[in-house]
């Protein structure tokens, strides 16, 4: 954001201090805004104590439909801050339910916020992926992460991008809101082959944080197989 200081001084024209006056009220109404800027503030409200309660489920491999006895509930939960890897980073309990309402599984995952854009630690490759980039603007693609590993003693290029999306609105069981759209894919090169490996979907909305996350259905790359897709939507938040 830019501020603008105006410095107005009195002289023996009152007619060049009135102009000044309309130019500054003029420049205060009408502010120069970037089209392509995410304005808002909140759109990753991390804090302590804080939880988000998602309706998760598959989509079925033939049909992209919702498996209904897959239906579960997952849970994020804010505990504390911590050092984490050169940043200070937020420490969240992501708990997992069967659909029958049991705790199946916790984990612990690391966030940081960093003037609006969201980096994941992630653990198999041992850095930060900047899963969220506010500061990238609307339609523009941004690195996420890229690593090098090795496949059966082969080296693969792998590439995480994403890319942010306008405003549209999202139906969930909190409600509906006006969310940002973001769009992470994965890709793989071998031997100068690229191969797509994923793709996934985010929706932020100011003061909510995610309330969409969406896997479509995929191709596995080897077995040429479908692979179920996901999708989860917030439910509630206790703030």
């Amino acid at each position: 954001m830019r501020t603008m200081l105006f410095l107005l001084r009195l002289g023996t024209s009152l007619v060049l201090a009135l102009v000044a006056l309309m130019s500054l009220g003029c420049e205060e109404e009408n502010p120069v805004l970037d089209e392509n800027a995410l304005q808002e503030s909140n759109l990753v409200p991390l804090a302590i104590g804080r939880i988000w309660v998602f309706s998760s489920y598959e989509l079925d491999t033939t049909s992209s439909q919702k498996i209904m006895s897959s239906v579960h509930r997952e849970s994020s939960y804010v505990e504390g801050m911590t050092t984490f890897s050169g940043k200070s980073a937020y420490r969240v309990f992501d708990s997992t339910y069967t659909p029958t309402g049991a705790l199946d599984q916790v984990d612990t995952s690391y966030l940081a916020l960093e003037n609006g854009d969201l980096a994941q630690w992630d653990g198999e490759h041992e850095a930060w992926l900047y899963v969220f980039k506010k500061s990238a603007g609307l339609n523009a693609e941004y690195v996420v992460g890229e690593f090098q590993e090795l496949h059966e003693g082969i080296p693969v290029n792998v590439t995480f991008k994403g890319m942010n999306y306008p405003k549209e609105a999202v139906s969930a069981p909190i409600g509906t809101v006006q969310a940002y759209k973001v769009k992470l894919t994965g890709t793989a090169t071998v031997g100068g082959i690229q191969v797509n490996v994923f793709e996934q979907y985010f929706y932020f909305a100011d003061g909510y944080g995610p309330v969409r996350m969406y896997t479509p259905v995929q191709t596995d790359p080897g077995s040429g197989s479908k692979v179920f897709g996901s999708e989860s939507l917030l439910v509630s938040k206790n703030f």
